[in-house]
């Protein structure tokens, strides 16, 4: 006998004796037996996993450059498969459910998971966390948390001028680089240099301010330089991206600005070249990938700034610090930018003591890739502006 479209929960068997007033195996006590020898179950769960909030040191709301940890739960009723912790499409951290499709509750109806991950997978800037579990059935559930990377120092202040003032003392004016989506500028920090070629510099000194961009009342005692760096809300600060100007007190005229950057001297010879080249351009999406090459000692950061015209003004930039002798920085993509067929690039290496400074322009023109995907585009790299 076979019994079909059951929607049920349970199944009741029962038999009856229809011998007349005894069964035939006795009548005080008869006795009779089913056996279900297959079946199918198939459980319907329409609600999707419930997710708790984060944990962890991500839960610190401020900027992030180190190892960080992220808590997360979930539970269903047909159980929790996997879960997952995504960031800009990386997969940060994972842990799967012991599932057994034989029972009626195939997963675990809770899994809960610590996960570490390095934030220098992610680029710079603030970027939506996802945490996402699947059930028995694959349906997911995601909530969101917002993460905040940072782990580079600003680049060198632009535009470096120092004034002498009626009083003796020195005004400092200079324009902060972009940040993008990173960290703001919290503080400068400078250091009055002796002349070179010994270039003894006199402990640092701090001054914080949202968005500093000038300093008044500094004293100079001596002819020398006047070196200046930035720091970042996260607390990013590196030396080596400065500038410098000079400054003689025995002068009463603004003096010369040197834009140098960094302020290295060295003792005589020209610096090595930093040679810096481009590889490769390909977008994705809204984000455009570059990479190249560059010597292998060269350590200090590459900054990349896309406009829509040879003479236009950057409307997209990103940044990078290279490591044995490559590197690649992501540049997410305005809506004005997607849709040009060229790009207009400016990429910069900073300079270090045994590199000098390098700055090259290039043109990407847009090259189709096959299948004609208007979210996937190669770029030829031109030489020529």
């Amino acid at each position: 006998m076979t019994f079909g479209s059951l929607a049920t929960s349970g199944i009741t068997f029962r038999l009856k004796c229809v011998a007349g007033s005894s069964c035939i195996n006795g009548s005080d006590d008869p006795r009779g037996w089913v056996a279900v020898y297959g079946g199918t179950a198939r459980v319907e769960d329409p609600a999707l996993p419930v997710i708790g909030a984060f944990s962890g040191t991500f839960g610190d709301a401020g900027w992030h450059k180190g190892s960080d940890t992220v808590g997360v739960s979930a539970t269903d009723a047909s159980g929790v498969k996997q879960l997952r912790i995504v960031v800009r499409g990386i997969e940060l951290g994972r842990k799967d459910g012991a599932c057994d499709y034989t029972r009626m509750q195939p997963c675990p109806s809770a899994l809960d998971g610590t996960f570490s991950f390095d934030t220098s997978r992610v680029v710079d800037g603030t970027h939506e966390l996802q945490a996402i579990a699947a059930d028995a059935s694959d349906q997911t559930a995601v909530v969101t948390g917002t993460l905040r990377v940072d782990r580079n120092a600003p680049l060198a202040p632009k535009d470096l001028s120092v004034t002498a003032a009626d009083d003796g003392s020195y005004d400092v004016k200079w324009v902060n680089p972009d940040q993008g989506t990173a960290s703001p500028i919290v503080a400068a920090r400078y250091a009055i240099c002796d002349p070179a070629p010994g270039l003894t510099c006199q402990p640092a000194q701090r001054v914080a301010g949202p968005g500093i961009a000038k300093l008044s009342g500094v004293t100079v005692t001596g002819k020398g330089t006047f070196r200046l760096w930035l720091e970042d809300e996260a607390g990013n600060v590196d030396p080596g991206n400065s500038s410098v100007a000079p400054v003689d007190p025995g002068l009463r005229t603004n003096p010369r600005v040197l834009d140098t950057n960094p302020p290295i001297l060295l003792p005589s010879g020209p610096t090595p070249a930093s040679k810096l080249k481009i590889g490769k351009a390909r977008r994705s999406g809204s984000t455009l990938t570059l990479s190249g090459t560059i010597a292998r000692g060269a350590s200090a950061r590459i900054s990349a700034q896309l406009a829509r015209s040879k003479s236009g003004k950057a409307i997209a930039s990103g940044r990078t610090s290279p490591r044995t002798g490559k590197w690649t920085i992501k540049v997410k993509l305005s809506s004005t930018l997607r849709r040009a067929g060229a790009i207009y690039l400016t990429l910069t290496f900073a300079g270090q003591d045994n590199f000098r400074k390098t700055t090259i322009k290039r043109k990407l023109s847009r090259r189709s890739t096959s299948g004609g995907s208007s979210t996937a585009n190669e770029f030829s790299v031109e030489t020529g502006r």
